[in-house]
């Protein structure tokens, strides 16, 4: 197997809130929860465990590489240097000030190169962009809030631009509302009303928008090619939304998401 290693993936986010908030969002179990991941569990230590969960069979374990805190966390494997696989990847966190909000700079490396790798490093630089976005709109609408999930994973047989163009059509939005900063009002394929601010857009392959009437929760999607089609991540985030309606709301939305297929 080759030890090519492809360029890092870079990305940034300015956030308006302090970078202690930040900080604790990116290298806690309860932080991580809120915008990333399912379960996490983070020893906080250089070396300690960095474990995180999106369900069954969905699950990654790594350490902390590097633990400065209030400014830099990597996660990774110990050896990555010399893996070839998955061992070879390492996420690295920096945090700075800037003019009174914090930024926030994560670099993802180690990456293998080869045709195999395409889709992942597609996934990766689209999913990253998403989870970020979700990382601010937690921090700046709902800091300290538990959140709760509306999710579904699947590989679609279409192309990713076919793929995107039916899961807008599924929330009804308008194309000419996919803008970031665009005000939008829809019905949903299941005849429910929406309505938010879009967050972000990149056509083909991503949308992260608020949704209003679910407590403006966030609805975050991202489509990339795959060898034989398309992949599917549709994420809604809840925050502080009462058991009753939030168990509504996801029969609701979860009827939606099967007419995906």
């Amino acid at each position: 197997m080759s030890n090519d290693k492809r360029p890092p993936q870079t990305h940034e986010i300015e956030i308006d809130a302090p970078p202690e908030a930040v900080w604790k969002a990116i290298s806690t179990g309860e932080g991580l929860t809120r915008w990333y991941a399912e379960e996490a569990r983070v020893e906080p230590r250089t070396g300690g465990e960095n474990w995180i969960s999106w369900g069954e069979g969905q699950e990654v374990g790594n350490q902390n590489l590097t633990w400065e805190p209030g400014k830099r966390l990597t996660v990774g494997k110990p050896g990555h240097e010399t893996a070839t696989g998955w061992g070879a990847i390492v996420v690295d966190f920096e945090i700075e000030t800037r003019g009174g909000k914090t930024l926030l700079k994560l670099v993802q490396s180690g990456l293998p190169g080869g045709p195999d790798w395409d889709s992942m490093d597609e996934g990766t630089d689209v999913g990253w962009e998403m989870f970020l976005f979700a990382l601010k709109f937690y921090l700046e609408h709902h800091a300290g809030k538990p959140r709760r999930t509306i999710m579904r994973y699947w590989a679609s047989p279409q192309p990713a631009g076919e793929t995107f163009a039916a899961l807008r059509g599924l929330l009804g939005i308008a194309a000419d509302d996919l803008r970031a900063g665009a005000r939008y009002t829809a019905t949903t394929a299941g005849g429910e009303k929406i309505g938010g601010e879009i967050v972000a857009v990149e056509p083909g392959q991503q949308l992260v928008g608020g949704v209003a009437e679910l407590g403006d929760a966030l609805v975050s999607i991202t489509v990339h090619a795959t060898g034989k089609g398309a992949y599917v991540n549709f994420i809604v985030g809840t925050f502080g939304l009462p058991e009753p309606p939030y168990a509504e709301a996801k029969a609701r939305w979860s009827r939606l998401l099967s007419q995906a297929g």
